[in-house]
């Protein structure tokens, strides 16, 4: 048994194959992600994280708790 009996044109197909499997995993991905709101979810999470990268430079680092002012 030759796989050429099983697959006549092995190569082209084959490539058709991977690229229809790539296309359908990313639009499996895109309707999972929707469907679980994780683009949501990274985006707010970004905003927060710049929004705290801004706000860090406006704090004063305090000074340290355990030192003794006299």
């Amino acid at each position: 048994m030759d796989i050429s009996s099983f697959f006549p044109s092995f190569g082209t197909d084959l490539i058709l194959y991977l690229f229809y499997a790539f296309i359908a995993f990313i639009v499996g991905r895109e309707i999972v992600t929707w469907y679980l709101k994780l683009n949501k979810i990274t985006d707010l999470l970004e905003k927060i994280e710049g929004h705290l990268s801004k706000n860090q430079d406006k704090i004063k680092p305090q000074s340290d708790p355990n030192t003794i002012v006299h």
